[in-house]
């Protein structure tokens, strides 16, 4: 018998005698991790709510049944730690088969609201078997397996591409781009990129560094004399801003939502968050930070002498042959460009009343599979 045959057939075996190994303690903290692990799994959605309006009043059924539907549920392999109030347990992701450390604190008072519930990533723990390694054309066939899956569950809508060293092994467009007009997606579709155009960002930092008119160690001052919050700008380098380490904070919050579409450049932003301090010392720990990578876009045009959309435009898309991929203004007609959809109420809305006005050195461009 093939050696990954029998991989395969164990490791359900090994995971189902985890599963019965790990039961919740009889605690306050154990039963509320009991009761929210059988409201979240169940993808109900009276369920679930009913939960969170006993344990957790303050969270969006909205966001948790699309973290539902990420995820797939979880579950609970076992309890690493156990008090009467919290505990930290190992859980894996149904849907995409991540492990994670789950950390819940609740009141002491019944009925045990949730204080914290807190999801940590992890790797596989090394007494559970690793999935079988899949030849090329079983991993093919699986990868086109799971996207059929999704889109006939309606979870997915867009373009594909399958690339190794340079060669495509597949690709292909699903669903539709504009749900109210029935047009269809194509691999020519342009779809917004969110936070992944921060690569273009970071490529074209990194460029000005290799030119020398920038070092990872320079601080914002010695670029930007005039930023509004000196101590901030003496302290924050190009290093911490590339790796989340500036303390900088973010931009998404209500000033953002009541600003958002007279946000049009990124000194508009700077206008409008520059002066506030920081949130940490920096370089002390990581925080995900928009900020920071919008001031990268600031330095960017300090230190080149024009607009980031120009920049990188003719220093990283031009050269990467990226033919397709902008950052266009939304009110501006980019006829290829799909619509965005989030989940709202049980269904996909436009999600155009969440966009800035335009993509920044942030995130918010658009591209193709393709490029």
């Amino acid at each position: 018998m093939p050696q990954h045959t029998v991989y395969s057939r164990m490791l359900p075996i090994v995971c189902a005698f985890l599963l019965l190994a790990a039961q919740p303690p009889d605690t306050p903290a154990g039963r509320t991790l009991t009761a929210w692990l059988e409201a979240f799994n169940s993808a109900d959605r009276a369920k679930i709510k009913a939960f969170l309006d006993v344990h957790a009043p303050k969270r969006q059924i909205e966001d948790e049944l699309e973290f539902r539907e990420e995820t797939g549920g979880f579950d609970l392999l076992r309890i690493l730690k156990s008090e009467p109030t919290e505990l930290t347990a190992l859980v894996r992701a149904r849907e995409t088969d991540n492990y994670a450390e789950l950390t819940l604190r609740v009141r002491p008072d019944p009925p045990h609201g949730m204080a914290r519930l807190g999801l940590k990533r992890t790797p596989r723990p090394a007494d559970i078997p690793a999935p079988p390694r899949l030849s090329e054309a079983e991993a093919l066939s699986g990868w086109k397996a799971q996207i059929e899956k999704r889109v006939a569950a309606d979870q997915f809508a867009g373009a594909v591409l399958l690339a190794k060293h340079g060669k495509i092994l597949f690709s292909g467009a699903y669903g539709l781009a504009d749900r109210d007009k029935g047009l269809k997606n194509t691999l020519q579709t342009q779809f917004r990129l969110g936070s992944m155009n921060k690569m273009f960002t970071a490529v074209a930092t990194l460029q000005l560094v290799q030119a020398g008119k920038l070092a990872l160690e320079d601080p914002l001052v010695k670029h930007l004399p005039d930023y509004p919050n000196q101590e901030l700008a003496k302290k924050v380098t190009v290093r911490h801003l590339l790796t989340h380490t500036g303390g900088t904070g973010d931009i998404f919050g209500p000033e953002f939502d009541k600003n958002r579409l007279a946000l049009r450049t990124l000194q508009d932003y700077v206008k409008l968050y520059g002066a506030r301090g920081l949130e940490f010392e920096p370089g002390s720990r990581w925080a995900y930070s928009n900020y920071g990578f919008l001031l990268l876009g600031v330095l960017i045009e300090r230190v080149s002498g024009r607009s980031y959309y120009d920049h990188v435009r003719e220093r990283v898309f031009k050269p990467g042959g990226m033919k397709s991929t902008d950052s266009l203004p939304e009110e501006q007609v980019v006829k290829q460009r799909a619509t965005g959809y989030m989940r709202r109420e049980g269904a996909w809305k436009p999600n155009t009343d969440t966009l800035p006005w335009r993509g920044t050195s942030a995130g918010g461009g658009y591209s193709t599979v393709g490029d």
